[in-house]
């Protein structure tokens, strides 16, 4: 038994952290050869510096590789019920995890991706309809929020994809690992722009981006990684700013900050919740003297 405690009673020894034993290994560094469409809407600072190879100063904690681990498990059990679905006649499962590649004039590598799920229902007209579906798990607030509007880089990256594969649907489906609450969102592509609507509504909503900004975007990053000089840290496309603030000695990233107005009044900022807690590179950009 183990040791011996002040109250003259042997308690066993603790065992070990099984949780801590089998958790998500590290992820692995890869030489970046292509545009990923999950990412033509990140921060091009970033982007940048996985270009550049550069070493990650703030790579993922345990439990954001756990949340990344539940992610992969939600999309394992939709594909398990598509399966299901398809074995009662519901619909035809054509392709999992198709690799794409598309290549773009101006640019020198291409973009890349992996569609989800691509399937088949046959309509009431007896016709079959091909869908190309992004499929995204979501917890918590996230949730919350995706049920009101989804997210512009999800309806970019099904973007992507439409531009490679054919069909009569690009859908993006949304689902709470908890829950099971979700939701779904089309896209199309109306006068060059990306347009889309909630769960068949024949309401559609415009987002304004172009394909002609996606292209620019990923040119301006090309052309930052070959003269070795960071972009700003502000998407071109859709004028979000990615922005932190520091503390007075400039040696840590702070959550929130005290900012006054004009007329006197004060309002509390926040760092942008990517370079608060997700970015990799977060200390490299905000507290590297060479890159500020």
């Amino acid at each position: 038994m183990g040791g011996f405690s002040k109250q003259g009673i042997d308690l066993p020894t603790p065992g070990q952290d099984i949780l801590k034993l089998i958790a998500p290994p590290p992820r692995e560094a890869r030489e970046k050869r292509s545009h990923y469409a999950s990412e033509l809407l990140g921060c091009s600072r970033q982007l940048y510096y996985k270009w550049i190879g550069a070493p990650e100063t703030d790579p993922p904690t345990e439990t954001q590789l756990r949340k990344m681990e539940a992610g992969s498990d939600a999309h394992a059990l939709f594909l398990s019920r598509l399966k299901e679905a398809e074995k009662r006649g519901l619909l035809f499962l054509l392709d999992t995890e198709k690799s794409i590649e598309l290549n773009i004039e101006g640019l020198t590598y291409p973009i890349r991706g992996y569609i989800d799920f691509i399937i088949a229902i046959t309509n009431q007209e007896k016709n079959n309809e091909k869908y190309v579906i992004e499929y995204k798990s979501t917890f918590g607030h996230q949730t919350t929020r995706i049920l009101d509007e989804p997210r512009l880089s999800h309806l970019v990256q099904l973007w992507v994809y439409a531009q490679v594969e054919e069909a009569d649907h690009y859908v993006v489906i949304y689902e709470d690992r908890g829950s099971k609450l979700g939701t779904w969102y089309e896209i199309a592509k109306i006068n060059g722009a990306l347009w889309y609507n909630k769960e068949g509504s024949k309401l559609w909503a415009r987002t304004g981006i172009h394909w002609n900004q996606i292209v620019d975007k990923l040119r301006m990053i090309e052309v930052a990684v070959a003269e070795q000089k960071p972009p700003p840290r502000v998407d071109p496309i859709t004028g979000e700013e990615f922005k932190a603030f520091l503390s007075k000695d400039g040696k840590k990233i702070q959550k929130t900050k005290v900012v006054w107005l004009a007329d006197g009044t004060k309002k509390v900022a926040r760092t942008h919740w990517m370079c608060a807690d997700y970015c990799p590179y977060r200390a490299l950009c905000w507290l590297n003297e060479e890159e500020k």
